[in-house]
């Protein structure tokens, strides 16, 4: 008996990839497309999967630089914050707050367990616009970044990435489901 089937999970109910989104793959849509906005005092959880995304991008923090074609796959969420304060973006959490990795991870690894990277850009096709990225270097920590935010209604595109993709052997050890948390703090 099959596992039952996730939305956003990046297979199908057939267990095939599903088709690469352009929804949160292409600057162009993303920067077009709708936007996830963050009140003030506000935890917005913004679930995905990088699965069946794109190599499109890397973050200044994803060392050593490599041919671009070894860099996981990405989701870009454009994220609004409606007032002044601290925004911060948290990769890593379950749904309830949990780290998804657990204290020491199994292989193969749990749903939404996998080497992630976090950048965030205030222009989504521009690398020299970043403005925070967080690559901790180890497995299974949770990447967070803090932006202050001095002028709100300001959109910033956030980049759900893997660290590298070293093996190409289907481990799958840097992509995965996610739950985006972004908090807007005074």
């Amino acid at each position: 008996m099959s596992p039952p089937a996730v939305d956003g999970d990046g297979c199908d109910n057939d267990c095939n990839l599903d088709p690469v989104d352009p929804d949160v793959t292409d600057c162009d849509v993303v920067t077009a497309g709708p936007t996830n906005t963050v009140d003030l005092n506000q935890t917005v959880i913004i679930p995905g999967s990088t699965i069946n995304g794109l190599s499109t991008h890397d973050g200044s923090c994803q060392d050593p630089p490599v041919n671009p074609d070894t860099f996981s796959k990405e989701n870009i969420i454009k994220v609004r914050p409606t007032a002044v304060g601290t925004m911060t973006i948290t990769l890593g959490l379950d749904a309830a707050g949990n780290p998804a990795c657990g204290a020491a991870p199994p292989f193969p690894y749990p749903n939404g367990c996998w080497d992630r990277t976090l950048y965030v850009r205030t222009a989504c096709g521009l690398a020299a616009t970043e403005i925070a990225c967080s690559e901790s270097f180890n497995f299974d920590a949770v990447e967070t970044v803090t932006i202050p935010v001095a002028v709100p209604n300001i959109d910033y595109y956030v980049f759900v990435d893997g660290w590298l993709d070293y093996f190409d052997d289907g481990d799958q050890s840097d992509v995965g489901t996610y739950d985006l948390r972004v908090t807007l703090t005074p």
